[in-house]
């Protein structure tokens, strides 16, 4: 029997503009979304040994998130523009503040099979327009973390 397979259609992305929980559900301007986390292999190799030792050191969390851009509230699910917010947060980055930002593969009630990511992030770079005559327009949001861990959680 062939394993059934994710098919991503309906991911939650919230995004805070302070430490608590995500009170932007940007989910319905999402387009795309790369979460990933890396970690720092250290050789910890001594005289004797007869092929290299490794650890896993500092963890990196970085996030992008492709969005249809925004200038006006209008279908979207967030009472400012996607543009008001996201300069909100690039201007708490370059103050040194960073927020929270959430992730869940899918829309419903988080769970063993739903897992909520979550991490306090900064807005590495904003570039408010990309797009050709023509083009829907949108922008990309690399996010990368403040320091701290994630926290996976199973349950609401």
């Amino acid at each position: 029997m062939a394993l059934k397979s994710e098919v991503f259609l309906n991911a939650q992305v919230l995004i805070s503009t302070t430490t608590a929980l995500g009170d932007n559900d940007v989910s319905n301007l999402v387009t795309a979304v790369d979460f990933q986390r890396t970690y720092d292999i250290l050789d910890d190799t001594t005289m004797g040994e007869s092929a290299h030792s490794r650890k896993a050191g500092l963890e990196t969390v970085t996030a992008t998130v492709d969005f249809v851009q925004r200038f006006s509230t209008d279908g979207s699910s967030i009472t400012q523009s996607l543009d008001n917010l996201l300069q909100t947060l690039a201007d708490l980055s370059t103050s040194g503040n960073p927020f929270l930002i959430s992730f869940t593969p899918g829309a419903g009630l988080v769970a063993s099979d739903n897992p909520r990511y979550s991490f306090l992030a900064i807005l590495e770079s904003y570039s408010p327009m990309t797009g050709s005559v023509g083009d829907i327009l949108k922008t990309s949001c690399p996010f990368q973390s403040a320091g701290g861990s994630v926290e996976r959680s199973s349950s609401s």
